[in-house]
């Protein structure tokens, strides 16, 4: 429930990052790093649960990401090897958006 919610709400952010991105080149650099679930107190779940362990199973990584796996794609896009990328949004899933 509440999908459309949330579909139009990250639609909207990627609007914006691209529309952002176009008007603000070439000075500045425009990015989105859109995480699949990772492991923290707000996905509520704990090392041992079923519904952490059923949530591995859907990705093809085959587990949760990990909050320093997103801090290394910000780090990334921030970073002397990203000077050619703007308006992308780098999707840091576990491939979960292949599904």
């Amino acid at each position: 429930a509440k999908a459309s919610v949330y579909c139009a709400t990250k639609a909207a952010l990627l609007g914006l990052t691209r529309s952002w991105a176009r008007e603000l080149a070439p000075r500045i650099l425009v990015n989105a790093v859109a995480p699949g679930p990772t492991d923290t107190p707000l996905l509520g779940f704990d090392a041992l649960s079923e519904n952490q362990q059923a949530q591995e199973t859907m990705h093809p990584l085959r587990r949760i990401g990990r909050p320093e796996e997103i801090a290394s794609a910000v780090v990334f896009l921030a970073g002397p090897g990203a000077t050619f990328f703007t308006g992308q949004c780098l999707g840091a899933n576990g491939g979960a958006a292949m599904l």
